[in-house]
């Protein structure tokens, strides 16, 4: 089930954070974002295990975080927890999502993939030891 984050959610979101990314948010970044209309997480038998957080700019969304728990992966959440971000983006007229990925992640870069996702721009050394993707699709 997918649902607004709230801050009991927090420390589950903490871990999957630190357990996906090699640079991981500090967790005050999570304590000020959870109150934005963009911060979901998908829950499975009352335990957090994804969340995604993003932000309608104009008339574009920027998906500005996304995670499964690794011990969840390739069972489909991911692709739910776009698919949710697809969906409120055209409920919310815009036009287009983008998101940043690493140029390493190729497993990721093929989720987005298949979500209709497509490499627009390389960002260098946007990530510390990485390059970043830009990628968008229209809604």
């Amino acid at each position: 089930m997918i649902r607004a984050a709230s801050t009991r959610d927090l420390n589950q979101v903490i871990k999957i954070e630190k357990m996906s990314f090699p640079n991981p948010w500090h967790k005050y970044i999570f304590y000020s974002m959870v109150q934005m209309p963009g911060f979901f997480v998908y829950e499975l038998k009352e335990e957090v295990v994804g969340y995604i957080i993003f932000e309608k700019i104009e008339e574009y969304v920027h998906i500005i975080n996304i995670s499964v728990h690794p011990l969840h992966r390739n069972k489909g959440i991911g692709s739910s927890l776009l698919q949710f971000c697809i969906n409120c983006s055209a409920k919310k007229s815009a036009i287009s999502i983008f998101l940043e990925v690493r140029e390493k992640e190729k497993d990721v870069q093929k989720l987005y993939k298949m979500h209709g996702f497509r490499i627009s721009a390389r960002i260098k050394d946007y990530y510390p030891n990485d390059h970043a993707l830009l990628m968008e699709r229209n809604v």
